[in-house]
């Protein structure tokens, strides 16, 4: 079952683009790809790595798929259509919002990265140790005083310290 969840996650997103190509509906879209995704469950074993790419197989089922959608309701698919038209310059991905950080979201992330690791240069060992312990791998006070063999007082000064060391270090990065 992993692998079929990894399959989906690499490949839901092109073959809902081929299938919104020729069913602009994004409801009907969503639903041709759940078939989709059923009809490769059901066919994996029919799958010849001599005849082709897995991904080309997953497209071929998309595009049929698709193709058959419009069939049911009596309409041609756009891909299978002679005349230009205006509907021929559709953007499949138009209305769908990105996932994909914004280049100044990432400049901002960038930034905030690096103050983060300058911040953290001005504390001492002990003081950077039970903050990645606190906040990377999500210990308690008890638990980082347990695996440093330290007093839980220690480790909370060490953590109140690096707060006021950090604090203003980031005061612009909130």
């Amino acid at each position: 079952m992993v692998s079929f969840e990894r399959l989906y996650r690499l490949t839901s997103r092109r073959l809902f683009g081929i299938v919104l190509r020729i069913l602009p509906d994004g409801a009907e879209a969503e639903d041709v790809l759940q078939d989709v995704y059923l009809k490769v469950w059901h066919r994996c074993a029919q799958f010849d790595a001599g005849k082709g790419s897995v991904m080309h197989w997953l497209s071929s089922i998309a595009r049929y798929s698709a193709i058959d959608g419009h069939r049911q309701r009596g309409i041609r698919p756009r891909s299978l259509r002679g005349s230009k038209s205006d509907e021929d310059d559709f953007d499949p991905y138009g209305g769908i919002a990105s996932t994909d950080p914004q280049p100044l979201d990432l400049i901002i992330r960038q930034r905030s990265a690096a103050a983060v690791r300058d911040g953290m240069r001005l504390l001492s060992n002990e003081q950077r140790e039970s903050l990645t312990l606190a906040y990377c791998d999500g210990l308690s006070h008890a638990q980082i005083a347990l695996r440093l063999g330290q007093p839980a007082g220690t480790v909370k000064s060490w953590l109140r310290r690096s707060y006021k060391v950090l604090r203003p270090a980031l005061a612009d990065h909130r």
